[in-house]
């Protein structure tokens, strides 16, 4: 049996484009390979003693941010905007459900203290 060779050829399509188009789109600032974090400590319920960093500038923070934001839900918030390896340091550490309320007042302390510096 010989191998069946597809003989369609794809479609091109080709849009025409408006000499302005390039006044027309917007530029959207790409985000930096590395975000700038502050850091912040904090001690949990098991008593061991761990470093955080909450992303510092908020266009930075994971989509999911926002969706938190609207429907309240601080665990999704407070996990998209603190970075991946202090959600690892946390897991790491044996953090549990205790230890949210604390986290959560300390990024509210670290983003506070962002926010005055900004102003």
């Amino acid at each position: 049996m010989t191998p069946r060779k597809n003989s369609t050829k794809p479609e091109v399509v080709v849009n025409d484009v408006d000499n302005d188009f390039e006044d027309s789109v917007e530029t959207i600032e790409k985000a930096p390979s590395t975000v700038e974090t502050v850091p912040f400590d904090v001690v949990l319920y098991n008593g061991a003693s761990i470093t955080l960093d909450v992303i510092k500038d908020q266009r930075f923070w994971s989509y999911e941010a926002v969706e938190a934001m609207a429907e309240m839900n601080y665990p999704v918030l407070v996990n998209s905007i603190i970075t991946k390896t202090s959600k690892f340091k946390l897991k790491a550490a044996g953090a549990m459900v205790i230890d949210f309320e604390m986290i959560t007042e300390k990024v509210a302390e670290t983003i506070g203290m962002i926010k005055k510096e900004s102003d």
